[in-house]
């Protein structure tokens, strides 16, 4: 009899190695409302070209939004997305105070 293997779906397996990145989890819990990178970076303790990395990876796994800033054209500013968060409350993996951490009250969100 041959032994079933599981594979998990390579698109699937991106999106939670993704999401169980450490630092991103961080800049998860940081988001409470648009920011820029620089300002993630102050707040998680990291290097702003780190931040814009992990940012890009959130935003490409559409965990987080990227907007223009409308005052200075040349920023960008991020917010994460709520219906996301809410999905990632109830993952396995999510850190125990991720609920508390992840509440968002942005009403452009719920675009």
């Amino acid at each position: 009899m041959e032994e079933e293997t599981t594979r998990t779906d390579p698109v699937e397996h991106e999106v939670i190695q993704t999401m169980t990145d450490p630092t991103r989890w961080r800049i998860l819990k940081a988001l409470d409302g648009p920011m820029t990178a620089r300002d993630v970076a102050e707040r998680v303790g990291i290097q702003p070209s780190n931040a814009v990395y992990h940012l890009k990876e959130l935003v490409r796994h559409g965990v987080v939004r990227q907007d223009l800033h409308p005052d200075y054209k040349n920023r960008i500013l991020y917010r994460r997305l709520q219906v996301l968060a809410e999905v990632l409350v109830d993952h396995p993996d999510a850190p125990a105070d991720v609920e508390a951490t992840l509440h968002v009250t942005d009403p452009q969100e719920a675009e």
